[in-house]
């Protein structure tokens, strides 16, 4: 059952971002951070903090930071977007040293 958090984090997380953009439901955009904050530890929670959970749990929790930040008027979009290329960047990088611990063998 775990083995699905994920993908239904990002299906649930996909179709909230599409119905707040066809306007289908009122704007969620405090829904939308909290979705973003709840996949980042869902993940780490769910698998442990390994190299496997560290992109995905990391890069979540910090797109959820900048939503806050662009909420309060403190970061505009043209600038986000490119914030969150650079730190995926930056956490691909840092998953690539020792800092992250290995993934659990599987069984």
């Amino acid at each position: 059952m775990q083995k699905f958090i994920v993908p239904g984090f990002l299906i649930g997380f996909g179709l909230l971002w599409l119905l707040n953009e066809l306007e289908l439901i009122p704007p969620v955009k405090i829904v939308w951070t909290l979705v973003l904050a709840a996949a980042g530890i869902g993940i780490f929670a769910s698998r442990g903090f390994h190299k496997e959970t560290f992109p995905w749990g990391a890069f979540f929790l910090i797109c959820a930071v900048f939503s806050i930040f662009r909420q309060m008027g403190a970061l505009r979009v043209a600038i986000e977007v490119p914030l969150i290329l650079v730190a995926l960047g930056i956490i691909l990088g840092v998953n690539q040293t020792d800092v992250i611990p290995p993934a659990p063998e599987k069984k």
